[in-house]
């Protein structure tokens, strides 16, 4: 049986990462709401705590999908595509890593226009 990579556990932790990535967007929504008190404040913070929650799931799932190739229980057919799955994954995981640093700088500077 081929060994799996170790995509599985890269996906575990660029997800959990990417998760408090969220939760920080999510602190500074909470904070520029206590500034600013704007209602538009508190829907990016839910915005950011679901996204926080799916990212915590998908990390969840590349856990589950490790310690399953760790039990052995899989045959190969089933590790091969799961490592062909997670090597594809890998691309996504990445571009919402850096789309998390984007919408964070994003959501930090629109305030700047509004300080006169």
């Amino acid at each position: 049986m081929d060994q799996p990579l170790a995509s599985q556990m890269i996906l575990m932790w660029m997800n959990g990462l990417i998760a408090a990535l969220w939760i920080v967007c999510g602190l500074t929504a909470f904070t520029a709401w206590r500034t600013f008190k704007q209602a538009a404040d508190l829907r990016w913070l839910f915005g950011y705590l679901l996204l926080a929650l799916y990212a915590i799931g998908e990390a969840t799932a590349a856990w589950q999908w490790q310690r399953s190739f760790d039990s052995g229980n899989l045959g190969p057919a089933v590790v091969d595509a799961a490592n062909a799955a997670g090597t594809y994954d890998l691309r996504f995981t990445a571009l919402h890593l850096i789309a998390v640093f984007v919408v964070l700088f994003a959501f930090r500077t629109r305030r700047v226009k509004f300080d006169l």
